[in-house]
């Protein structure tokens, strides 16, 4: 009996394209996040550095910390965004949505591509500061995917609604 509401609830889920402005907003949050981590870490590091009072080992440590956050934090970036893309579209799979929403969702998806824009410029002009363009720098996969995230909000965008009509189809 709780298996077929829980279902029953899934099914009545009627907002999931708009998931993909979810995750546009939620990645371009956590790559500002990471950019201004990245920034105060670099200034606690400096002052620690330049602490006399403090250890080598400690400096060592700190040192090697600022060192590793770099690739560990890009790493982190790209996962999240790809097992967030995943998450959305096994969850999309379990709708039933009638083809008539089909339109709506293209609409919704062009809207989100104009969104993601914005949001990839807004990206720019925050690294491109000059408080930031230094950390930024130092990043490979964030400025990749922002480039590019006209073509990724695109790409998860169209695969929603792939996965969410074809289904339809398979399961007739």
């Amino acid at each position: 009996m709780e298996e077929g509401f829980a279902i029953q609830n899934m099914n009545n889920k009627k907002a999931s394209v708009l998931d993909i402005l979810v995750i546009t907003v939620m990645v371009f949050a956590l790559g500002l996040f990471i950019i201004v981590g990245y920034k105060v870490f670099s200034v606690i590091n400096t002052e620690f550095q330049a602490n006399p009072d403090l250890s080598d080992t400690s400096k060592s440590i700190v040192g090697d910390l600022k060192g590793k956050y770099v690739g560990l934090f890009d790493g982190i970036f790209f996962t999240f965004l790809i097992f967030f893309a995943i998450a959305i579209l096994v969850g999309v799979y379990y709708l039933n949505l009638h083809p008539i929403f089909f339109i709506p969702s293209i609409l919704v998806i062009i809207f989100t591509i104009i969104i993601g824009g914005v949001i990839a410029n807004t990206y720019s002009d925050i690294t491109d500061a000059s408080d930031f363009q230094s950390e930024a720098n130092e990043f490979t996969l964030m400025p990749f995917i922002f480039d590019n995230y006209i073509t990724f909000i695109t790409v998860i965008g169209f695969l929603i609604v792939i996965v969410m009509y074809a289904k339809n189809r398979i399961t007739e």
